[in-house]
């Protein structure tokens, strides 16, 4: 008889520790080069907001406004003609085909809720309002703050940066006084300017606006376009996603602002420190549930500037260069690379 040859029991364990350790070596490799695809991904949808933005400027004159009022739509619907969205759009301007029709002219939650599944599915599968390195697409199906998420949010200012006020540590909503013709806010898209139902307050929630236009265009950015922040990744802790609504739960949708944590889901703060990772708690430091500026990147947080290019922000950035570049008139023009 003769004898196969074949590997002996020793060298077998030998080659399987050698492929082990290979794979050991590589797979922090192949983790990174997916988190970069990933983080690239993320800088391409803040640049694809940021020529609807601009496109919607060069045919308007003016910005979209950050909201037309509580309950209504915000900037986010009015941008959805200019990121090949224009069937996502018609769901909520009455052009659906849905035996309920819709309007711009009815809170955005009735709107939701006038919607079959499928049509809600289709406005909650926009690939460009999601970071990747956070979630796929994402939507609150019933309840408050219901709609579609999203990961990008406003950047929001209320005191000048060369103000010796510091904004408090909550958004407190300011981007919902549509009655006010001098809202507080030195931001580069601000609430809509409207008429609004007899007896309405500035200084708190405001009446249902009866005509509207928006606020702000881009010669008000005396800073430069390249020296403004527009949007950002805005902060969720791991805990919040899909969670909506009240402290410590504001995921929130884009489609509208709420009153009293209800959804803060289209602006946050940029002068409150940056959200460090899906496990930031916030305890005892900003920025707050539904406040923040945040990314899932490694100690990085995307934003766009007005001019429609994309940097990012180290978490440990000053608080006096996010003021500064949230302020559209500080006189302040220095740049972030």
């Amino acid at each position: 008889m003769r004898l196969r040859p074949a590997f002996t029991l020793v060298e077998l364990l030998v080659v399987i520790a050698i492929i082990g350790t290979l794979v050991g070596l590589l797979l922090p490799a192949v983790q990174a080069a997916r988190e970069s695809a990933r983080k690239s991904t993320c800088t391409n949808n803040l640049k694809q907001h940021g020529l609807a933005f601009l496109n919607y400027e060069s045919a308007r004159n003016k910005f979209p406004p950050a909201t037309i009022g509580q309950q209504y739509a915000t900037f986010w619907v009015f941008l959805m003609p200019y990121e090949e969205q224009l069937a996502q759009y018609q769901l909520l301007t009455g052009a659906n085909s849905g035996a309920t029709k819709t309007s711009l002219d009815t809170q955005m939650a009735t709107n939701w809720d006038n919607l079959s599944a499928s049509e809600q599915a289709s406005l909650a599968a926009n690939p460009l309002m999601f970071c990747p390195s956070r979630r796929s697409p994402q939507r609150i199906g019933s309840g408050s703050g219901r709609g579609p998420l999203a990961d990008y949010a406003l950047v929001y200012q209320q005191y000048s940066a060369n103000s010796g006020t510091v904004d408090a540590g909550l958004w407190q909503g300011y981007q919902c006084y549509v009655c006010d013709p001098n809202p507080a806010g030195v931001s580069a898209v601000r609430a809509a300017t409207a008429t609004c139902a007899t007896g309405a307050v500035t200084t708190a929630q405001p009446s249902v606006p009866i005509r509207w236009t928006s606020r702000d265009g881009i010669k008000r950015i005396t800073d430069g376009t390249s020296k403004t922040f527009l949007l950002g990744e805005k902060h969720i802790r791991g805990s919040e996603l899909g969670r909506c609504c009240g402290s410590g739960m504001t995921d929130g949708s884009y489609l509208y602002v709420d009153w009293n944590w209800q959804e803060f889901g289209n602006s946050r703060n940029i002068t409150q420190r940056l959200g460090d990772g899906p496990s930031d708690s916030g305890t005892g430091t900003d920025p707050n549930s539904g406040v923040g500026f945040g990314s899932w990147h490694v100690n990085a947080c995307g934003f766009l500037r007005v001019d429609g290019s994309v940097t990012a922000l180290t978490n440990d950035v000053s608080q006096q260069i996010r003021r500064n570049l949230g302020d559209v008139a500080d006189g302040n023009t220095f740049s972030i690379e």
